[in-house]
């Protein structure tokens, strides 16, 4: 998954939770900058952080 699809999925899933980015960084340890940048496909992230992320939202990110 690029930058960019995983980025839509992100806020795809977020917005079906009802949660606002401010929300959604709080709860993962990150702030609203961050997740804006990832949402958008302009940075990347830890691992810590993308975790945080697929536990929260219910997302496959990661396949092992």
């Amino acid at each position: 998954m690029g930058n960019i699809e995983l980025g839509i999925a992100i806020k795809k899933a977020r917005e079906t939770k009802g949660l606002t980015k401010a929300e959604l960084a709080k709860m993962i340890g990150s702030n609203e900058v961050t997740l804006w940048q990832l949402e958008r496909g302009v940075a990347n992230s830890t691992m810590r952080i993308l975790r945080a992320i697929e536990i929260e939202l219910d997302l496959q990110i990661f396949k092992i």
